[in-house]
């Protein structure tokens, strides 16, 4: 089946729309971002949490500088920006993402934060915070804050996930609690023992908006009690397992991993969640990305749809062809970002007859791609 027809596409923001948290650094992408939405009188307010990359703008001879963030130990407190400054002869590969060392894990050369937009009810930008939404805080996010999701649970509030890629720790994921979606100061960290560290060990950490009925019975967990699911992407071994979408279930949003199940495998692509999945008559929709190779044999991200049952969303109903790729925006953005060929679709908006799709593009642009929703309904078979 074809792909449904695009009867719009919109940058919603760039790098020039944000400024730098210091003068000496340069803002090199704004993409990736969590969304939800706010019910207003006028209709559909759509909040987002851009992520925005920055690197150091200074250069010195033979010379690397590399960024992280002073870590405060309280919540929300200003970022502060710093960098190590690191000799090139110490590096194994020079990459324009990244650098090997000879000793040691490899290291990002930007830094993210998210930070709020706002869209009105015909999806124009009414607001753009230059604050950050979420500060880094303890240590976990020494090395920062990326791809942010966003659920709403009824009688939890706005359930906000982002990943922490750590070259101790390796790569986890938090999550937040905010009851008031634009007032950053009411974040509130899932914790577990009243340590305010990560909750999942993984990223692409999404959840869904319900609770769904446990699959298996434990000591302290009944069959079919109404429990908490998230997809989510564990670390792996790509030699052993190509990492994919998996569901892991919670009763509590802080112990996880009842009855891991993987739910992608694409034939030894490697797979990872895009949006929250989104409820349908017929079953839960979400977008994911898959990375495939192009016809030079490098990678590219593309956007898939998957249909999962609705009270065994582990069953998968479908999997669409390819959604979204780059050349849907190239009229929009016909000159290739920071990473070409990226399309990382992260959120899913259904809205009457109108369903919007947010992702980064080239890991530079973040964009709205809008679709009927009864062309999305019958594409991912949920009619």
């Amino acid at each position: 089946m074809n792909p449904p027809k695009l009867f719009e596409t919109k940058i919603i923001v760039s790098p020039e729309d944000f400024s730098p948290t210091r003068e000496d650094f340069e803002v090199i992408g704004a993409f990736n971002p969590g969304v939800t939405t706010v019910e207003t009188p006028q209709g559909l307010e759509t909040i987002l949490f851009v992520r925005v990359a920055e690197t150091p703008l200074e250069s010195m001879p033979g010379k690397i500088l590399l960024p992280y963030f002073h870590i405060p130990n309280v919540e929300q407190a200003p970022p502060k920006i710093a960098y190590d400054i690191v000799d090139r002869k110490t590096l194994k590969r020079i990459r324009k993402r990244e650098v090997t060392p000879k000793q040691g894990p490899i290291r990002l050369r930007h830094i993210s934060l998210p930070r709020m937009v706002i869209l009105n009810t015909d999806r124009e930008i009414s607001n753009i915070h230059q604050e950050p939404a979420i500060s880094p805080s303890w240590e976990f996010d020494r090395f920062g804050l990326e791809d942010v999701r966003i659920t709403y649970l009824e009688n939890r509030g706005y359930i906000i996930t982002y990943a922490t890629p750590h070259r101790e720790f390796g790569v986890w994921s938090s999550i937040l609690i905010n009851n008031e979606i634009k007032n950053p100061l009411s974040l509130e960290r899932i914790t577990l023992e009243n340590t305010p560290r990560p909750e999942i060990r993984g990223k692409d950490v999404a959840l869904f908006p319900t609770k769904i009925p446990s699959p298996t019975k434990t000591e302290t967990i009944d069959k079919r009690q109404p429990i908490y699911a998230s997809f989510i992407r564990p670390n792996a071994f790509s030699d052993l397992s190509i990492p994919g979408i998996w569901i892991s279930y919670s009763p509590d949003l802080v112990h996880w991993g009842q009855d891991h199940r993987l739910i992608t495998s694409e034939m030894g692509e490697v797979t990872g969640t895009g949006s929250p999945p989104v409820k349908r008559p017929k079953g839960w929709v979400a977008a994911y990305h898959e990375t495939t190779r192009n016809e030079k044999g490098k990678t590219k991200y593309v956007t898939r749809l998957m249909t999962l049952d609705l009270e065994e969303p582990w069953k998968v109903l479908h999997k669409s062809p390819v959604f979204l790729d780059r050349e849907d925006f190239r009229k929009r953005l016909p000159k290739d970002g920071y990473v070409p060929d990226t399309v990382f679709t992260t959120g899913m908006v259904v809205d009457g007859d109108r369903t919007d799709f947010y992702q980064g593009i080239d890991d530079q642009w973040t964009t709205c791609a809008s679709f009927h929703t009864d062309d999305i309904d019958k594409f991912a078979r949920t009619k």
